[in-house]
């Protein structure tokens, strides 16, 4: 570490610290990897600081607002850390992972929204468009899909 002096941060390093923050690391991650002070880095960015760099701070907003390079490339991070401790000590990340992935796990997936088609009631608040007449016709054309799914009763002879 640098100790109580601070070099100055030179062009070189402000880049090499934005490259780090647009590959996904977190403004401290980049400050440790480049062996520098986060503290340094926020007064670049602070308009009060007698170190204030407007140039680097509006790349820095750029780079981290919503939606942006930064965060893309943080929850890709993410998704690549949990799927390696998914695959090698986490049952339950792996299961999550399954889930999202794997079309056999789809049947796991939970439903954004779970409607009890017997509930007519129920049906005409979520399809408000549609008459009583045509709900219950709905309602018809579901369980006769739920039974072909199933299938027909084992019926043993006696």
């Amino acid at each position: 570490m640098r100790g109580h002096y601070v070099e100055p941060i030179d062009d070189h390093l402000k880049e090499r610290f934005l490259d780090l923050v647009a590959s996904g690391f977190t403004r401290q991650e980049a400050c440790e990897a480049l062996d520098a002070s986060a503290r340094q880095f926020r007064s670049l960015c602070s308009p009060k600081s007698h170190r204030y760099d407007a140039e680097f701070a509006r790349q820095y907003a750029k780079l981290t607002e919503k939606d942006g390079e930064h965060e893309t490339a943080l929850v890709e991070r993410l998704r690549s850390a949990g799927i390696q401790r998914a695959l090698r000590s986490s049952d339950r990340l792996l299961e999550k992972y399954s889930t999202i992935y794997d079309p056999d796990w789809e049947v796991h997936r939970p439903q954004a929204m779970q409607l009890n088609f017997n509930n007519v009631e129920q049906l005409a608040v979520v399809l408000p468009e549609l008459s009583k007449e045509q709900l219950l016709e709905l309602k018809e054309k579901i369980e006769q899909k739920k039974l072909r799914q199933i299938g027909p009763p084992d019926i043993e002879a006696a």
